[in-house]
């Protein structure tokens, strides 16, 4: 098993536009289950929607309790979506 690795979730936001669905959320997060620890780096990445924050910080990270989530560079949006999903990192 890897030890650690870091998603930047801008270059998602680049391909897909706007992180919003659930469908993105699981594409996000494909493969990581391979890492004791993700750190995600929204660097650049203005906003979220809940249903894409619900996937990978509640539903995802509940599915893998082992693995040790961590956030960097977020912004103050980003702050509170994760919070409404009850995400505290």
């Amino acid at each position: 098993m890897d030890t650690r690795t870091v998603v930047s979730v801008a270059l998602l936001e680049q391909a897909d536009g706007s992180l919003v669905s659930r469908s993105q959320g699981k594409r996000l997060v494909m493969g990581l289950e391979r890492f004791e620890a993700v750190t995600f780096d929204f660097t650049g990445v203005s906003h979220m929607q809940q249903g894409f924050a619900d996937e990978v910080f509640r539903v995802w990270r509940a599915a893998h309790p082992g693995i040790q989530i961590d956030v960097a560079h977020a912004n103050e949006s980003v702050q509170r979506t994760l919070a409404r999903i009850g995400f505290a990192g």
